[in-house]
């Protein structure tokens, strides 16, 4: 069976590399998709869920979880680009620490614009007060 290439990676990593790949199949915006060796060249978005990566067609596939990604396939190589990349096992537990992370991102921001606008307020008091005051008359 001819094979291809396959790079999938985060923006925080490269989560595997192969080149012994006889087909890939992931959910794209409008349907489903597979792509097998000298595939014509494409471009497409992934819509997320798990994905299959055969390489050998007797044994079961390795089953990846991808969100947030894009395919490109041309050269008979597939590259994958995506916010979260991570084994069919592991990635519920993953997506939970991801979900916690930016629940506390979240919260930090509304913690820092509420300290902001505190700030702001105390600068703008702080201004008036200092343009209501009349100058004092130099003594000559």
């Amino acid at each position: 069976m001819r094979k291809f290439s396959i790079t999938l990676r985060t923006p925080d990593n490269i989560f595997l590399e192969r080149d012994d790949v006889e087909f890939f199949s992931f959910s794209a915006e409008s349907s489903s998709y597979g792509v097998m060796a000298y595939h014509a060249p494409v471009v497409t978005a992934i819509k997320g869920g798990i994905c299959k990566l055969f390489t050998d067609y007797t044994k079961e596939p390795m089953l990846i979880a991808i969100f947030d990604g894009v395919f490109k396939f041309e050269n008979n190589h597939a590259l994958v680009l995506a916010a979260f990349i991570e084994n069919e096992e592991n990635y519920k537990e993953a997506l939970e620490i991801r979900a916690k992370r930016a629940l506390d991102q979240s919260r930090r921001r509304k913690q820092s614009y509420s300290e902001f606008t505190s700030t702001y307020s105390s600068l703008i008091k702080a201004i008036e007060k200092t343009t209501d005051k009349k100058p004092q008359e130099d003594d000559q």
